[in-house]
């Protein structure tokens, strides 16, 4: 069965697989690795095969892990052939979509959310909680373990005494969903909220093509509703599922036009 996408033509499928091939050692104990060739040549190949490749998953993190680890398969012969990499692409996606998934919650500071857009709202196996109850065990664990964070040495240059002051002024929404991991958790919540800030912005910034600000930093884009530079993953009871955080970049957010939802007694 063919797995690669019709724009893709065989020779430039065999082309990539042979570089592979010729530059890739399997070693007596199974571990393998790629001689002959500096990072970036494995990055170009995976990024290939990743648009070539045309197998479903939950998301991209999935299917990078899963054309990465076909390439790196003690499984996969010396001598592969195509329909060898194949095999073991599809078993590697029947394994990693059979694995326990858990449940993570994404926290995204949102400036400027409408009033309005407050509760929860179910979608496609995500719950969205645009306003989250402060006083649970578990969004005190959230805020606790978001603001250690923040004031770790080294980190100035992400969290500077404006942007603090910033952030503390967000509203906080939270995206409680299964994945494997805290990437995929990231990217599958991301997705879900542009949608719907994306419909908010849609509806409140019509007509506009940029805004004026009284900062010294120019012109900022249209979108008045924005996701502040700080998304962190964490585990069901709060703590932090992986040590770091996702960076929204924005020049500094807009003059505030409402009260967050987050502040609405």
């Amino acid at each position: 069965m063919r797995i690669w996408r019709k724009e893709f033509s065989e020779e430039e499928i065999s082309f990539v697989l042979e570089k592979i091939r010729d530059q890739r050692t399997v070693s007596p104990d199974g571990s393998v690795s790629i001689s002959n060739s500096g990072p970036d040549d494995l990055d170009r190949w995976t990024s290939f095969l990743l648009s070539a490749i045309d197998i479903s998953a939950r998301s991209n993190s999935m299917r990078m892990k899963i054309v990465r680890n076909a390439i790196f398969s003690s499984e996969l012969g010396t001598n592969f052939t195509e329909k060898d990499f194949r095999r073991i692409v599809y078993r590697l996606k029947n394994k990693y979509e059979a694995q326990d998934i858990s449940h993570f919650r994404v926290v995204f500071p949102v400036w400027n959310l409408p009033t309005y857009i407050l509760g929860t709202k179910k979608t496609s196996g995500f719950l969205i909680n645009f306003s989250p109850s402060t006083r649970t065990q578990i969004f005190r664990k959230i805020t606790e373990e978001r603001l250690s964070q923040t004031s770790k040495r080294g980190m100035k240059e992400f969290f500077s005494e404006e942007k603090l002051i910033d952030l503390r002024k967000c509203s906080i929404v939270s995206v409680y969903l299964p994945a494997n991991n805290p990437g995929e958790a990231h990217e599958r919540a991301s997705e879900a909220i542009y949608e719907i800030l994306g419909l908010i912005n849609l509806v409140l910034d019509f007509g506009k093509s940029w805004r004026m600000s009284f900062r010294s930093r120019g012109k900022f884009p249209v979108s008045t509703v924005l996701i502040a530079p700080h998304i962190t993953v964490h585990k069901k009871n709060g703590e932090l599922a992986y040590d770091g955080f996702w960076y929204e970049n924005w020049r500094q957010c807009p003059n505030e036009w409402c009260r967050s939802a987050g502040r609405v007694a």
